[in-house]
């Protein structure tokens, strides 16, 4: 059910609609707390100008946790090829059928290779 929230963003309230009031008063709380850090750094700015240097940085922000996610993807799927890769040369005769009833398991005595610590291995 579509609500309206009442929000303040830099000193101005802002009636805004949705469906999930929680996520919006977190949401604006985060662009609040932008501006109001944008203030602090550039006193003598007009409201647009700080208003455009925080979606900016939250844009700037978005970007890198995308960019992030991207590097995680790969550092994963690189990381699941080397677990197949150490899969089939452990079991090289191994070949499971896969039907429409079952679906093929590994050997129960499967040994797990040596893992590297994600917080020290770059992809």
């Amino acid at each position: 059910m579509t609500k309206t929230v009442r929000v303040k963003i830099g000193g101005n309230e802002y009636n805004l609609r949705s469906d999930d009031e929680t996520k919006v008063r977190e949401v604006a709380g985060a662009v609040d707390a932008q501006f109001r850090q944008m203030q602090g750094i550039s006193k003598e700015q007009s409201t647009a100008t700080l208003s455009i240097l925080t979606a900016l940085n939250i844009a700037e922000q978005e970007y890198d946790t995308r960019q992030q996610q991207r590097i995680d993807k790969a550092y994963m799927a690189a990381e699941v090829e080397k677990m197949v890769a150490y899969l089939r040369q452990s079991y090289p005769s191994e070949k499971p059928e896969k039907t429409s009833t079952e679906s093929a398991s590994l050997p129960r005595t499967v040994a797990a290779p040596p893992q590297a610590n994600p917080a020290t291995s770059k992809p």
